[in-house]
Protein backbone atom coordinates (compact mmCIF):
# COMPACT_ATOMS: atom_id res chain seq x y z
CA UNK A 1 0.00 0.00 0.00
CA UNK A 2 0.90 3.68 0.10
CA UNK A 3 2.66 3.59 3.52
CA UNK A 4 4.99 0.79 2.38
CA UNK A 5 5.83 2.63 -0.86
CA UNK A 6 6.60 5.79 1.09
CA UNK A 7 8.77 3.78 3.44
CA UNK A 8 10.73 2.27 0.55
CA UNK A 9 11.14 5.69 -1.11
CA UNK A 10 12.33 7.22 2.15
CA UNK A 11 14.80 4.39 2.70
CA UNK A 12 16.19 4.73 -0.85
CA UNK A 13 16.50 8.51 -0.46
CA UNK A 14 18.38 8.19 2.84
CA UNK A 15 20.70 5.58 1.35
CA UNK A 16 21.46 7.81 -1.64
CA UNK A 17 22.10 10.80 0.60
CA UNK A 18 24.39 8.70 2.76
CA UNK A 19 26.39 7.54 -0.26
CA UNK A 20 26.71 11.13 -1.51
CA UNK A 21 27.88 12.29 1.92
CA UNK A 22 30.45 9.49 2.15
CA UNK A 23 31.72 10.32 -1.35
CA UNK A 24 32.00 14.05 -0.52
CA UNK A 25 33.74 13.24 2.75
CA UNK A 26 36.25 10.96 0.99
CA UNK A 27 36.94 13.65 -1.62
CA UNK A 28 37.47 16.31 1.07
CA UNK A 29 39.81 13.98 2.97
CA UNK A 30 41.75 13.25 -0.21
CA UNK A 31 42.05 16.98 -0.94
CA UNK A 32 43.43 17.68 2.53
CA UNK A 33 45.66 14.62 2.87
CA UNK A 34 49.19 14.30 1.58
CA UNK A 35 51.36 11.27 1.12
CA UNK A 36 54.94 10.29 0.49
CA UNK A 37 56.12 7.58 -1.87
CA UNK A 38 59.51 6.14 -2.66
CA UNK A 39 60.72 5.69 -6.21
CA UNK A 40 63.59 3.45 -7.17
CA UNK A 41 65.31 3.25 -10.53
CA UNK A 42 66.47 -0.05 -11.99
CA UNK A 43 70.00 0.87 -10.92
CA UNK A 44 68.86 1.20 -7.28
CA UNK A 45 68.77 5.01 -7.08
CA UNK A 46 66.00 5.63 -4.52
CA UNK A 47 64.26 9.00 -4.19
CA UNK A 48 61.49 10.01 -1.78
CA UNK A 49 58.71 12.26 -3.04
CA UNK A 50 56.72 14.10 -0.38
CA UNK A 51 53.62 16.29 -0.23
CA UNK A 52 51.81 14.39 -2.96
CA UNK A 53 48.02 14.60 -3.07
CA UNK A 54 45.89 11.47 -3.57
CA UNK A 55 43.78 13.43 -6.08
CA UNK A 56 46.82 14.25 -8.22
CA UNK A 57 46.88 12.52 -11.59
CA UNK A 58 49.50 10.01 -12.63
CA UNK A 59 50.65 12.60 -15.16
CA UNK A 60 51.47 15.03 -12.34
CA UNK A 61 53.34 12.35 -10.42
CA UNK A 62 55.30 11.37 -13.49
CA UNK A 63 56.35 14.99 -14.02
CA UNK A 64 57.65 15.09 -10.42
CA UNK A 65 59.57 11.86 -10.92
CA UNK A 66 61.04 13.14 -14.19
CA UNK A 67 62.16 16.32 -12.45
CA UNK A 68 64.04 14.57 -9.63
CA UNK A 69 65.76 12.16 -12.04
CA UNK A 70 66.54 14.83 -14.63
CA UNK A 71 64.46 13.24 -17.39
CA UNK A 72 61.66 14.30 -19.70
CA UNK A 73 58.27 13.16 -18.48
CA UNK A 74 57.61 10.95 -21.47
CA UNK A 75 60.84 9.05 -20.76
CA UNK A 76 59.47 7.91 -17.39
CA UNK A 77 57.62 4.61 -16.96
CA UNK A 78 56.36 3.68 -13.49
CA UNK A 79 55.33 0.38 -11.93
CA UNK A 80 53.41 -0.01 -8.67
CA UNK A 81 54.55 -3.43 -7.56
CA UNK A 82 53.78 -5.76 -10.47
CA UNK A 83 51.31 -3.29 -11.99
CA UNK A 84 52.70 -1.29 -14.90
CA UNK A 85 51.14 2.20 -14.99
CA UNK A 86 50.35 2.78 -18.65
CA UNK A 87 49.83 5.96 -20.68
CA UNK A 88 46.10 5.23 -20.51
CA UNK A 89 46.35 5.75 -16.73
CA UNK A 90 47.80 9.27 -16.98
CA UNK A 91 44.48 10.94 -16.15
CA UNK A 92 43.71 8.66 -13.18
CA UNK A 93 44.08 9.89 -9.60
CA UNK A 94 46.82 8.36 -7.47
CA UNK A 95 44.35 6.85 -5.02
CA UNK A 96 42.51 5.20 -7.92
CA UNK A 97 45.76 3.49 -8.90
CA UNK A 98 46.25 2.12 -5.40
CA UNK A 99 49.03 4.47 -4.31
CA UNK A 100 49.15 5.14 -0.60
CA UNK A 101 51.51 6.41 2.08
CA UNK A 102 54.85 4.63 1.77
CA UNK A 103 54.18 3.04 -1.63
CA UNK A 104 57.32 1.93 -3.46
CA UNK A 105 57.36 2.58 -7.18
CA UNK A 106 59.85 1.33 -9.74
CA UNK A 107 60.95 3.79 -12.41
CA UNK A 108 62.41 2.66 -15.70
CA UNK A 109 63.63 4.94 -18.43
CA UNK A 110 61.57 4.40 -21.54
CA UNK A 111 63.53 4.63 -24.81
CA UNK A 112 62.34 7.48 -27.00
CA UNK A 113 62.16 7.56 -30.77
CA UNK A 114 65.12 9.21 -32.47
CA UNK A 115 65.88 8.38 -36.10
CA UNK A 116 68.57 10.03 -38.21
CA UNK A 117 68.12 10.17 -42.00
CA UNK A 118 65.79 7.15 -42.28
CA UNK A 119 65.24 7.71 -46.01
CA UNK A 120 63.30 9.62 -48.67
CA UNK A 121 59.73 10.08 -49.86
CA UNK A 122 60.15 10.37 -53.63
CA UNK A 123 58.28 11.41 -56.75
CA UNK A 124 61.26 10.68 -59.01
CA UNK A 125 65.03 11.21 -59.05
CA UNK A 126 64.66 14.98 -59.39
CA UNK A 127 61.78 15.56 -56.95
CA UNK A 128 62.08 14.05 -53.48
CA UNK A 129 61.86 14.78 -49.78
CA UNK A 130 64.75 13.70 -47.59
CA UNK A 131 63.72 12.98 -43.99
CA UNK A 132 66.57 14.39 -41.93
CA UNK A 133 65.38 13.50 -38.42
CA UNK A 134 62.43 11.87 -36.66
CA UNK A 135 62.17 12.50 -32.92
CA UNK A 136 59.64 11.87 -30.20
CA UNK A 137 58.82 15.13 -28.39
CA UNK A 138 55.90 13.97 -26.23
CA UNK A 139 54.04 10.87 -25.12
CA UNK A 140 52.43 10.54 -28.56
CA UNK A 141 53.96 13.53 -30.37
CA UNK A 142 56.43 13.10 -33.21
CA UNK A 143 58.54 15.70 -35.03
CA UNK A 144 59.66 15.05 -38.60
CA UNK A 145 62.43 17.27 -39.97
CA UNK A 146 62.63 17.31 -43.75
CA UNK A 147 64.42 18.78 -46.74
CA UNK A 148 62.50 18.80 -50.04
CA UNK A 149 64.27 19.07 -53.38
CA UNK A 150 62.98 19.68 -56.91
CA UNK A 151 64.98 20.81 -59.95
CA UNK A 152 61.91 22.45 -61.59
CA UNK A 153 62.24 20.16 -64.64
CA UNK A 154 58.47 19.61 -64.26
CA UNK A 155 57.83 23.24 -63.40
CA UNK A 156 55.89 23.91 -60.25
CA UNK A 157 53.52 20.96 -60.78
CA UNK A 158 55.37 18.71 -58.36
CA UNK A 159 56.27 21.37 -55.80
CA UNK A 160 54.39 20.09 -52.75
CA UNK A 161 52.98 21.81 -49.69
CA UNK A 162 54.71 20.22 -46.68
CA UNK A 163 51.59 20.67 -44.54
CA UNK A 164 49.76 18.23 -46.85
CA UNK A 165 52.15 15.46 -45.76
CA UNK A 166 50.79 12.50 -43.81
CA UNK A 167 51.69 9.77 -41.37
CA UNK A 168 49.65 6.59 -41.66
CA UNK A 169 49.48 3.32 -39.72
CA UNK A 170 47.18 0.41 -39.00
CA UNK A 171 45.65 -0.11 -35.57
CA UNK A 172 45.68 -3.50 -33.84
CA UNK A 173 42.25 -4.15 -35.38
CA UNK A 174 43.45 -3.34 -38.90
CA UNK A 175 41.92 0.13 -39.20
CA UNK A 176 43.97 2.54 -41.32
CA UNK A 177 44.70 5.86 -39.60
CA UNK A 178 45.92 8.84 -41.64
CA UNK A 179 47.21 11.86 -39.71
CA UNK A 180 48.18 15.30 -40.93
CA UNK A 181 50.59 17.60 -39.06
CA UNK A 182 49.13 19.72 -36.29
CA UNK A 183 51.82 22.37 -36.78
CA UNK A 184 54.80 23.11 -38.99
CA UNK A 185 57.90 25.27 -39.18
CA UNK A 186 59.93 26.34 -42.22
CA UNK A 187 63.67 26.71 -41.70
CA UNK A 188 64.67 27.76 -45.22
CA UNK A 189 62.53 28.49 -48.28
CA UNK A 190 64.79 30.97 -50.04
CA UNK A 191 65.13 28.77 -53.11
CA UNK A 192 62.42 27.46 -55.43
CA UNK A 193 64.35 24.18 -55.74
CA UNK A 194 64.89 23.45 -52.04
CA UNK A 195 62.95 23.84 -48.79
CA UNK A 196 63.58 22.60 -45.25
CA UNK A 197 61.44 22.56 -42.13
CA UNK A 198 59.71 20.35 -39.59
CA UNK A 199 56.25 18.86 -39.06
CA UNK A 200 54.61 17.91 -35.75
CA UNK A 201 52.21 14.95 -35.64
CA UNK A 202 50.05 14.05 -32.62
CA UNK A 203 48.51 10.82 -31.31
CA UNK A 204 51.18 8.68 -32.96
CA UNK A 205 51.65 5.11 -31.63
CA UNK A 206 55.34 4.95 -30.70
CA UNK A 207 55.36 1.15 -30.46
CA UNK A 208 54.71 0.45 -34.14
CA UNK A 209 55.85 1.41 -37.62
CA UNK A 210 54.28 4.28 -39.51
CA UNK A 211 54.42 5.47 -43.10
CA UNK A 212 55.46 9.02 -44.03
CA UNK A 213 54.30 10.52 -47.33
CA UNK A 214 55.44 13.97 -48.40
CA UNK A 215 52.81 16.31 -49.83
CA UNK A 216 49.77 14.94 -51.61
CA UNK A 217 50.89 14.49 -55.19
CA UNK A 218 52.25 11.02 -55.83
CA UNK A 219 55.30 10.86 -53.57
CA UNK A 220 56.25 7.41 -52.26
CA UNK A 221 55.72 6.16 -48.72
CA UNK A 222 58.69 5.98 -46.38
CA UNK A 223 58.53 3.37 -43.62
CA UNK A 224 59.51 4.71 -40.18
CA UNK A 225 60.16 1.96 -37.62
CA UNK A 226 59.52 3.75 -34.35
CA UNK A 227 59.73 0.80 -31.97
CA UNK A 228 63.23 -0.50 -31.19
CA UNK A 229 64.03 -3.84 -32.91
Amino acid sequence: GLPSRLERMTSAYLEAMGAAWRSATCTQCAEMASLSVRVTSLSGDVRTLTDLKPLWSLSELRSRVAEVYGLRSYEVRLCNGLQALANSDLGSALWELGLMEGSLLTMCRQPIVHLREPGDSRYNQQYFCKVVRVEQIGVEDLEVEYESVGDMSLGSVQVQQPTESTLSWHTSTGVLVIARPSSSSVFDSGSVTRMSGSLIFNDVPMSSQVMFTFGNGGYSELTLRLAPP
